[in-house]
């Protein structure tokens, strides 16, 4: 009986602050009004903050931000200045200049010569809009095996922000890891003919890699990087030609489970193929524009 009357009165407690509490419709009606002169969190209605323009320079070793590599690999360095602005070219100072440097794990400076691969312009570069601007230099000494930062000095005020509309510089280095075991063959000359492509001899890069397709007819990394190389040479007719042949080989690969293709490389050549696409419509536009 006890229980029944305590349930009871739990029961009138409820109703009782219920009908307490119970918004009128006029405080229904002045809820709905702050709610809607409330500022929305929906972020695409609030003002969004301008983005920095930053020009970004990245500086790689054999073509990445970190190598490991064994001890008597060809190494280059590569600086890239990447221009943001849609609307305008970046102009750099006169006679800016760039030099690498490079430092050991206890980060003392550790002595070496350089050779430039990249042929500068005499007074100012100029960076298109949206686009970038390259260095490279060869190491003509060899490190000793171990860990390096690798990094590009500049000029002071090389740039000046405030007269190219930019807000700040924004740089990266690269890192080394030497080892003490010999590269094989065709490592050796992937690198020695990246070499010569920074260097602006794609014809050169064309015959050491018929040579080697004559040695190994079925590799498709090496397929690969004649489309790259013919693409270089502004030959995007024959180097879409060499993807299609490229993509016929690889997919008759994978059906054999060859170890010799990537899994990663239909990726690539799907990539590649939309890229060439673009280069063969953009040519076919300039032939047919009026002179």
């Amino acid at each position: 009986m006890k229980k029944i009357f305590l349930l009871l009165g739990v029961i009138g407690l409820a109703i009782t602050v219920f009908i307490i509490f119970k918004p009128t419709s006029e405080t229904v009606e002045k809820r709905a009004q702050m709610r809607a002169s409330a500022p929305t969190e929906n972020p695409e209605n609030q003002p969004r903050k301008p983005e920095k323009k930053t020009l970004h320079i990245d500086v790689t070793i054999n073509d990445a931000h970190f190598r490991r590599l064994s001890y008597d690999i060809p190494l280059y360095i590569t600086l890239r200045l990447s221009n943001p602005l849609a609307e305008r070219s970046l102009t750099l100072k006169k006679n800016s200049l760039f030099t690498p440097f490079c430092k050991g794990a206890d980060g003392i400076a550790v002595a070496m010569t350089t050779q430039p691969l990249t042929v500068l312009p005499t007074e100012q570069i100029v960076i298109p809009k949206n686009s970038s601007a390259t260095i490279a230099w060869k190491l003509t000494t060899s490190l000793a095996p171990g860990n390096y930062d690798i990094g590009v000095t500049a000029t002071n005020e090389f740039i000046d922000l405030k007269s190219n509309n930019l807000d700040r510089i924004k740089s990266r280095s690269a890192y080394l890891e030497l080892v003490n075991t010999p590269a094989s063959r065709n490592e050796k000359e992937y690198y020695l003919r990246r070499v010569l492509s920074l260097q602006g001899k794609p014809e050169q890069v064309l015959a050491l890699l018929q040579k080697a397709l004559i040695v190994t007819p079925d590799n498709p990394a090496l397929r690969l990087e004649i489309v790259e190389t013919l693409e270089e040479t502004g030959n995007f007719q024959q180097a879409r030609q060499e993807l299609i042949n490229l993509a016929q080989l690889v997919q008759n690969q994978q059906a054999k489970k060859s170890p010799h293709s990537p899994p990663h490389l239909p990726f690539r050549i799907i990539n590649r193929d939309k890229r060439l696409q673009d280069f063969l419509k953009l040519q076919a536009a300039h032939s047919l524009s009026p002179k």
